[in-house]
This record gives C-alpha cells, structure tokens and sequence, in this order.
C-alpha cells in the first residue's frame, strides 16, 4: 500500500512527500554548488530545478539513495543493525 496526500491538486506518494521534505532541509543547510554536489553525489543527472519539480514523484528507492548520501553528506552515516 502506498500512501498518498493531495498537494497543488495532485497525489504525491509518501516517499516523494519525504523527499520534498529532505531537500528543503538540505537547502536551507547547503550552500547552492554543495546542494549541487549532493545532486550529484546521489546520482542525479537532472538540474536543481529540474530535479525539485519531480520531488514529489520520487520513489522509496531514489528517496533512500537520497537520504543515504545526504546522511554521509553531513555527517550523520549511522552504521546500520545486521
């Protein structure tokens, strides 16, 4: 089951309602060519601006590339339980 919210009209998944809410962090935290290297750190081949219109769409896997890397981005890599 994938959960949903309406925003600006439109049924945005939980993961892109998460991701969203990872970049804003980031921005207000990185400055804009850190932000930029985060992007690309994570894989990203899309603009800035490219990349936060589609925010909303992202999937669990690309929201959790994104959070693995902004956790070793800024410190906070926790080692994971086996």
């Amino acid at each position: 089951m994938t959960l949903t919210r309406e925003t600006n009209g439109q049924a945005v998944a939980a993961s892109g309602l998460y991701t969203m809410m990872l970049i804003r962090a980031l921005e207000a935290r990185l400055l804009p060519d850190e932000f930029e290297e985060f992007l690309r750190k994570a894989g990203e081949t899309r603009s800035v601006e490219e990349f936060k219109e589609a925010a909303a769409s992202a999937t669990v896997p690309e929201f959790m590339r994104l959070r693995e890397v902004a956790n070793m981005f800024v410190g906070l890599d926790f080692p994971r339980p086996r």
